[in-house]
């Protein structure tokens, strides 16, 4: 079943395969009237597993959480917003609709610009988090400004509740200028006690208060977690970190990691030193399938 707007523009619903259906109301973005009756007149079969979602506003995707709801056999669900209208409201319907998939495995919530959202609503979505048995979880926040290391705390506790069947999670904070090195403490603690956690990955470019102790804090820790086989670390333009940092990280990769990426991009306080500290520790990776690493702009010599 494919729609597609009368006006001509870009289908609203595409099934790209079986059970697998993508949604884009950033087509409709000036004409929201439009958009919602296309949305009032369609039909999503119940059996539906995988959804993808791309939302330009609060208003729109309260129209399509009602429809998400009755999906109650969707395996994988995968939001991302783009606009600076959506506002906190919108989480509390997210929030509503995910206590109704109760069979949901894979969870991507990506926020891209959404500078109105704040830790009252991550709240709301935290707190249903606990309710799920997620084997994938990945949480997104480009350059969301008001979120606070309280919301990754809230975050992290709730997680902690969730079934260990945890595999992978994704976790950024591009361009948030409050986060500091508590998070990456908070994070530590929950990875200890997710005992199926096999992926791990963080971004945290440009958050700018990032310093070496946090990375000290945090690398300590990977060593606990007995599943871990790929790491990926982000901390570009986050100009306190030097090369001390990369020694943490190489002291704490594991023989048994498959994967591993690294990016320090534009870290203008780490040099060659801190290279070479970083390929000590890949000598000791012997089931290594790919290592990535992205040390661009940074200081060439430190003489």
């Amino acid at each position: 079943m494919n729609f597609q707007a009368q006006n001509s523009r870009q289908q609203l619903v595409k099934k790209s395969e079986a059970n697998v259906w993508t949604l884009n109301s950033n087509e409709f973005v000036d004409d929201n009237k439009e958009m919602m009756r296309v949305l009032k007149t369609s039909k999503f079969s119940k059996t539906i597993s995988t959804l993808k979602l791309n939302c330009s506003s609060d208003i729109i995707f309260s129209e399509l959480s009602e429809k998400l709801k009755r999906l109650t056999r969707l395996k994988n669900l995968h939001l991302s917003f783009r606009s600076d209208q959506m506002t906190n409201d919108c989480l509390f319907h997210l929030a509503k609709t995910l206590k109704r998939l109760t069979f949901l495995e894979s969870l991507s919530l990506q926020f891209f610009w959404c500078m109105l959202i704040s830790d009252r609503g991550i709240f709301h979505i935290t707190k249903v988090l606990k309710r799920c048995s997620l084997k994938k979880l990945k949480i997104s926040f480009h350059d969301c400004d008001l979120l606070t290391n309280n919301e990754i705390d809230n975050l992290c506790q709730n997680l902690r509740r969730v079934d260990s069947a945890l595999e992978t999670i994704s976790i950024s904070f591009t361009g948030n200028r409050w986060i500091t090195n508590e998070a990456l403490i908070h994070l530590k603690n929950l990875f200890k006690t997710l005992g199926s956690l096999k992926c791990i990955n963080l971004c945290f470019e440009r958050c700018q208060a990032m310093t070496d102790e946090g990375l000290k804090d945090f690398t300590q820790g990977l060593k606990e977690i007995v599943s871990l086989d790929t790491i990926k670390l982000d901390f570009s333009k986050c100009w306190k970190v030097t090369n001390k940092s990369l020694d943490y990280i190489q002291q704490s990769l594991k023989s048994s990691l498959k994967n591993i990426s690294l990016h320090f991009e534009h870290c203008l306080k780490i040099n060659d030193t801190g290279l070479q500290k970083i390929c000590t520790g890949l000598k000791n990776l012997i089931f290594v399938r790919e290592i990535a690493l992205n040390f661009s702009l940074c200081e060439k010599n430190n003489k």
